[in-house]
């Protein structure tokens, strides 16, 4: 058997709603907001990190999110809509989108300045990893856990060493502990 972190997340949560989505195929036309903000994000960043060009990472994220735009199957969060960053003449039901066109270009600034001048070299962008299973014997099976992974590249550390590392861009809302590789199913799963 085959299963990504996102099945057996679902699996977890509900053996029904595993079925239906993966078995029957049956499949929401909805989508969150957290969702599609994260995938032209994903977009945005895998540019910036094949150019180091802002100007062509802002614009990819753009094109990207502007597909969304009065979409009404996207399901938006409280947290998406920062009302500073909207003007009073922009509709109501467009309102967490344009907050999170302004905060998406923010974000890649910011990652642009903070975490770009410390990758030294990309080594992978998007790379599919496996898990394989054993039998009692140690033989590889049939069964594995698949996922993929934003990116290898080679890290400066703030004491200037280099490394090696597996990074997972996330655009969460809060930040993940220090030790979240161990902690969080999916991070451990890509540094295994």
């Amino acid at each position: 058997m085959r299963l990504s972190h996102s099945a057996v997340e679902t699996l977890k949560q509900c053996s029904l709603k595993y079925k239906l989505h993966y078995i029957d195929k049956m499949r929401s036309r909805r989508m969150s907001s957290a969702l599609v903000f994260g995938v032209s994000l994903d977009l945005a960043l895998n540019v910036l990190l094949e150019t180091r060009d802002l100007e062509k990472s802002t614009a990819a994220f753009k094109v990207e999110w502007d597909k969304f735009k009065g979409d009404s199957l996207v399901d938006y969060y409280k947290s998406d809509l920062v009302p500073e960053l909207v003007p009073d003449d922009v509709a109501e039901s467009d309102r967490n989108w344009y907050s999170l066109s302004v905060k998406g270009p923010l974000m890649i600034e910011s990652y642009h300045t903070n975490i770009l001048p410390r990758i030294k070299l990309v080594k992978g962008l998007q790379e599919r990893i496996a898990l394989h299973g054993h039998d009692e014997q140690g033989n590889q099976t049939e069964d594995s856990i698949t996922g993929i992974i934003d990116f290898i590249a080679d890290v400066e550390m703030e004491d200037g060493t280099v490394v090696t590392a597996i990074i997972d861009n996330k655009s969460a809302s809060k930040l993940y502990p220090k030790n979240a590789v161990m902690t969080k199913e999916q991070t451990a799963l890509y540094s295994m």
